[in-house]
């Protein structure tokens, strides 16, 4: 429109607009770029607390449906606060958070089913024993109740599930890059809650970078912004302290999470 009421001035003013098409040419290439530039960078957060459940899958499809690109540190943020739920749900989220490259906090506890879709961040931050791991167990809904634990002792069929789930559960985390965090949570009883120490999260992968990820990470901010890669752990590392008031608030979490990567 700018470029339109530009010619109509030149055209009434009886001037050549020949020796002006260059330079509008070039205004509305540059605009052009600022505007791809701004729909291919956009930052998105989210926040899933509650059960996790079929709703939670939804509402994460349609935050990365907003994402645009990967800028700095991340095109998608997630926090979590729950206590469980739906374990594929999770897989599930976990997988979509993977693919997206999600960098994912903990605001209040991740616990049980939780800890699957914290698994997906390439990048993962919750403070010592927010998060909360157990074996798996199979509920089933009763008439007049929510959901009561199957009988994987004396019910054949539900056994069969259980093992099913289990199976599952090892390769997703084993495709997370998280393969002992199946052995930790066997070793804990259904009905049982194990509390995650800093040092224990981190040691299980539920903590930190992404292997992988890092390096592809380090590699691309050094010669942008000339941040190495040990920098990038300590900054990483200050996030939580800096911003984490703000995780109320994501986008103003947003906002915190970007200079404090880049300042010192």
């Amino acid at each position: 429109m700018a470029t339109e009421g530009h010619r109509d001035r030149f055209y009434t003013a009886r001037r050549t607009a020949a020796s002006c098409w260059p330079a509008l040419l070039l205004l509305a290439l540059l605009c052009g770029a600022a505007s791809r530039a701004g729909a291919q960078s956009q930052v998105v957060s989210v926040t899933l607390a509650g059960t996790i459940g079929p709703a939670h899958v939804a509402q994460l499809r349609a935050a990365i449906e907003k994402a645009r690109g990967d800028p700095l540190p991340t095109g998608l943020i997630i926090i979590l606060d729950s206590v469980g739920g739906d374990g594929r749900a999770a897989m599930a989220m976990g997988r979509m958070a993977r693919e997206k490259n999600a960098h994912i906090f903990v605001k209040g506890t991740c616990r049980s089913a939780c800890v699957f879709l914290l698994a997906g961040g390439v990048y993962r931050d919750a403070r010592a024993f927010a998060i909360g791991i157990h074996r798996g167990r199979i509920t089933r809904s009763v008439p007049g109740k929510s959901t009561v634990e199957a009988d994987t002792v004396n019910d054949p069929r539900a056994r069969e599930v259980l093992e099913l789930a289990e199976r599952e559960a090892r390769d997703y985390l084993q495709e997370m890059g998280v393969p002992g965090l199946f052995d930790a949570m066997q070793k804990i009883p259904a009905t049982q809650i194990r509390l995650l120490r800093s040092s224990e999260a981190a040691e299980l992968g539920l903590t930190g970078f992404d292997p992988a990820y890092l390096e592809r990470q380090a590699g691309a901010v050094k010669p942008r912004f000339g941040i190495s890669r040990d920098q990038l752990l300590e900054r990483s590392a200050r996030v939580r302290e800096r911003c984490e008031q703000e995780l109320e608030d994501p986008s103003k979490f947003v906002a915190c999470y970007r200079p404090t990567l880049l300042k010192d």
